[in-house]
């Protein structure tokens, strides 16, 4: 069904039975109903009719075996519907770790009508793919491995590509919820691999539950929408607040706080740190279309980040008037207490959890501005 599969340990093929059940295990349910209830009604034609008892209960056991078949399909699909529709949100799906999202991707193309497996020991890379998906004719290979980096270069595409033609695959689609590269993007329109990102999987979550696009994306709550509005007004006015950030400290997640400065366009970006080897170009790139919203960085001063960033303020026109937060993966670098502060957890990035922070600070912030004023 998909190239050539490992032995087991016994060094058997699967039998011909086990071939059989698989198929039995992967008729729709509609079918198994189907044949349960054509199965059982002979199984009343044959007792009472045809006066073959034996065959008649032989019948029953078919048609029961379908049925529980059926039922536990539909399960199966109800289970996944439920999974798929209460977890198609960017914020949702960012924060899972990665076997909450192969359990997600599992039931997303089940749902779909595929018959998903692991590709882990069918597959010679640990980059080549991390899913099978088989439909009727079609074989697809899901690579999701690199799904919480902040850019995706061309290499895992390859990868991907080279093993679905070794094995014959019909498609292949690698996933991230962060950015592929240019180079990533153009390669795989000329290969035809297909490139998802995380408004690609909602909108498929969204066609397979009936749900709209809009319902996954709810509206913030009143308290940030109105903070939404004054910014916007600050904004118009030529005002702006100033958002200090660790970048060092945030291994991956500048896709998803590059989401959340667009909604609050009065929020400039200083760097506090710089990651080892990368350059202010570099991560500008990593926050996409708000990457212009990084004016500069903080001079690093022996008594630590909030003294430099007081001196930083100090020395620009503005700036003892400025509104500012920190995004910090060391909170040790700030006074105890310091409102301004936003720790991250450097094994976790920018996540959902510290956008949730920081989108509660920004509001504690225009509560005091407008209080002020």
């Amino acid at each position: 069904m998909f190239g050539p599969k490992k032995q087991s340990a016994a060094g058997k093929k699967p039998s011909g039975v086990d071939v059989l059940l698989q198929k039995l295990a992967a008729l729709p349910p509609a079918m198994d109903l189907m044949i349960a209830a054509i199965v059982g009604g002979y199984s009343l034609v044959a007792i009472f009719v045809d006066n073959a008892k034996f065959v008649g209960l032989v019948c029953i056991l078919i048609s029961l075996i379908f049925a529980l078949l059926g039922i536990n399909a539909v399960m199966r699909e109800m289970k996944a519907f439920k999974q798929i529709e209460s977890n198609s949100t960017p914020d949702t799906l960012r924060g899972m770790k990665r076997k909450q999202l192969e359990q997600f991707l599992f039931a997303l193309f089940s749902l779909d009508g595929y018959r998903v497996r692991s590709a882990i020991g069918e597959l010679d890379r640990f980059d080549d793919a991390d899913l099978i998906a088989v439909k009727k004719d079609q074989t697809i290979l899901i690579q999701f491995n690199h799904y919480d980096e902040d850019l995706v270069d061309i290499k895992p595409i390859q990868s991907l590509q080279k093993a679905a033609t070794a094995n014959q695959a019909t498609g292949c689609i690698a996933i991230t919820f962060g950015k592929f590269s240019a180079n990533a993007i153009d390669w795989a329109r000329r290969k035809e691999v297909n490139l998802l990102n995380v408004e690609d999987v909602i909108a498929m979550a969204c066609r397979l539950t009936g749900k709209s696009v809009e319902d996954a994306h709810p509206a913030p709550p009143p308290a940030v929408q109105e903070e939404q509005q004054h910014e916007v007004q600050e904004v118009l006015h030529g005002q702006h607040r100033l958002l200090f950030v660790d970048f060092a400290g945030l291994d991956h997640g500048l896709t998803h706080l590059s989401e959340v400065l667009e909604q609050h366009p009065a929020y400039q970006v200083v760097a506090s740190t710089l990651p080892v080897g990368k350059t202010m170009e570099a991560v500008r790139d990593g926050l996409l279309g708000c990457g212009n919203r990084l004016i500069g960085q903080v001079e690093a001063i022996p008594e630590g980040r909030y003294f430099a960033i007081q001196k930083h303020l100090s020395a620009s026109p503005d700036g003892k008037h400025s509104t500012w937060l920190a995004l910090d993966s060391e909170p040790r670098q700030f006074p105890e207490g310091c409102s301004e502060l936003i720790a991250v957890n450097r094994a976790f990035g920018f996540d959902a959890s510290a956008a949730q922070r920081l989108i509660e600070a920004m509001v504690l912030v225009d509560r005091r501005r407008v209080a002020i004023a």
